[in-house]
C-alpha cells in the first residue's frame, strides 16, 4: 500500500509541476506581448520615453527579483529628435530578458520612471492616443493601475 501511495504522489507531483511550468511559460509569453504592445503604441520624439519601459518582477514574498525601474540614461539631456532611438531595441531586449526569472506566484509590473509618462498616458501626444498602458492591459485582460 505504501508503494502505491508513493507512486501516486510522484505522478501527481509530475502533473502539478508540469502545469506550473506551462503556466509560467504562458505568463512570460503574455507579458512579452504586453511589453510589445506598449512599445508599439509609444510615441517617439527623442526616443527617451520609448526606451524606458521597465519590467519589474517581485517574488510572492514581495522582494524584488529584478532591478526596479531605472532610466537609461538617468536624465534626458537632449531634445534632439531620435537622439535616444538607438537605446530602444537594446533596452527592450534587456527588459524582456527579465521575464525568464518569473516563477508561479511572482508578480510582474511594467512601468516607467520617465517624468512626463503620466501626461502621455493621460493626454496622449500628437502621434499617440492616450492610455498606452491602459490599452495594453485591457487588450490582454490584465489589471491596470495608474500610479
Amino acid at each position: 500500500m505504501a508503494n502505491l501511495a508513493a507512486t501516486l504522489e510522484r505522478q501527481i507531483t509530475r502533473i502539478v509541476d508540469s502545469d506550473i511550468k506551462k503556466y509560467e511559460v504562458e505568463v512570460r509569453s503574455i507579458m512579452d506581448q504586453v511589453h510589445d504592445a506598449i512599445l508599439s503604441a509609444s510615441p517617439v520624439w527623442t526616443g527617451y520615453y520609448k526606451s524606458n519601459h521597465t519590467i519589474v518582477i517581485r517574488s510572492f514574498r514581495g522582494t524584488l527579483k529584478t532591478q526596479g525601474f531605472r532610466l537609461s540614461p538617468l536624465t534626458k539631456d537632449s531634445q534632439v529628435p531620435l537622439f535616444y532611438a538607438a537605446n530602444i531595441a537594446p533596452r527592450a531586449a534587456e527588459e524582456k530578458e527579465k521575464l525568464s526569472q518569473f516563477e508561479a506566484g511572482d508578480s510582474i509590473t511594467i512601468t516607467t520612471g520617465v517624468p512626463y509618462a503620466g501626461e502621455i498616458e493621460r493626454d496622449g501626444t500628437e502621434t499617440a492616443a492616450p492610455g498606452i498602458y491602459a490599452d495594453a492591459a485591457a487588450q490582454f485582460g490584465l489589471k491596470y493601475t495608474a500610479e
